[in-house]
């Protein structure tokens, strides 16, 4: 009986060994998503409306269910009691012939946050929507300390396309569906966070530059005179594992006749990361571009330890901690970049 008591205790203690180690890898951290393979009861599932084309994202508050989708009241800015949480119905929409997967996720403040979904917990969430379908899911988000909250709610479309071909690569949304709303918690109204913004200093339509969509990728310049970023836009790339991949941001308010405040939030394979710009590392990169004014901003970000192909993107939007109902954003949406095919090789390579 001892013998077999210590057999048991020794199988125990492998397995044990074995579960954390793969718990504790780089890669193993970085699949973590929850799935969404059966729905509840409280969600409700519906023909997508004609009126929208694609895919889209919105929300629509518990008691405005049962209201036709354009007749409901306003979710751009939300009041919560002091001791409440966010409790609202998440809508995806998939109004194309085919079954689109989505990861959903959160940032509230700026920052990627764990968020329930239809009952279950985790920062990125895994849901296929089916052809021509709206799904209404429940989502709560605890929103921590009085004041003024921003928060967007980001659908990554077609997460595990690695595919390198170009023309995929260069979709200028980067396959996004988002959307963004305040949260005003308690009686305070003074944003609950201060974002330091930065100048840009670069010339009108750099070089010459005629066209400038909001926010394009370059590598990285080489030579003496090195052309511009229109030059060297950046959608598939080559690097090592783990390394600090260098690369340069093309951010650009022409043909627009007004100051805009920049925010741009760093993802690589679908998780915040930090970046590097102006001497900083940063998860939120604000930048005040005055009318037809661009900057070219160098910036380096760490690569993942895996080979594979990873996805670099960033979400981005103007004017944060501004009120979209009151017209204070230069742009109410939430944007997405393209979606860069860094395929990264072994060390050993």
């Amino acid at each position: 009986m001892k013998r077999n008591a210590k057999l048991r205790l020794l199988v125990i203690y492998i397995l044990f060994i074995l579960v954390f180690t793969t718990s504790c890898s780089g890669e193993k951290l970085s699949a973590v998503v929850v799935d969404h393979d059966q729905f509840s009861e409280n969600v409700g599932m519906a023909d997508a409306p004609t009126e929208i084309q694609g895919t889209g994202l919105g929300f629509v508050k518990p008691e405005h269910r049962d209201i036709p989708p354009f007749e409901r009241p306003q979710t751009e800015e939300i009041n919560i009691g002091k001791y409440e949480d966010l409790s609202i119905y998440l809508i995806l929409l998939n109004n194309s012939e085919k079954e689109i997967t989505f990861l959903v996720t959160v940032l509230l403040d700026y920052q990627q946050i764990n968020f329930s979904l239809d009952g279950k917990e985790g920062i990125l969430h895994e849901v296929d929507v089916p052809p021509s379908t709206e799904l209404e899911l429940p989502m709560n988000i605890d929103v921590a300390g009085e004041g003024v909250h921003d928060l967007q709610v980001v659908a990554f479309e077609d997460p595990y396309n690695k595919t390198l071909q170009m023309d995929y690569r260069m979709n200028i949304h980067g396959y996004v569906a988002s959307r963004r709303t305040v949260i005003v918690k308690g009686k305070n109204e003074n944003p609950v966070r201060k974002i330091k913004v930065i100048e840009a200093d670069n010339p009108p339509q750099g070089q010459g530059t005629s066209f400038g969509f909001p926010l394009l990728f370059a590598k990285s310049p080489s030579g003496d005179t090195p052309s511009h970023p229109s030059q060297r836009q950046l959608y598939v790339d080559q690097a090592k594992a783990g390394e600090t991949y260098s690369f340069q941001l093309w951010l650009s308010n022409h043909g627009r006749n007004e100051a805009v405040d920049l925010a741009l939030i760093p993802f690589m394979d679908y998780k915040q990361v930090k970046l590097r710009s102006q001497d900083m590392f940063q998860e939120v990169l604000v930048v005040h571009l005055e009318p037809n004014e661009e900057a070219i901003l160098d910036a380096e970000i760490k690569l993942p330890e895996n080979p594979g192909v990873h996805e670099m993107q960033f979400v981005y939007l103007y004017d944060p901690y501004k009120s979209i109902l009151h017209d204070e954003v230069f742009s109410p949406f939430v944007f997405g970049s393209p979606r860069v095919a860094i395929d990264v090789y072994s060390k050993r390579d």
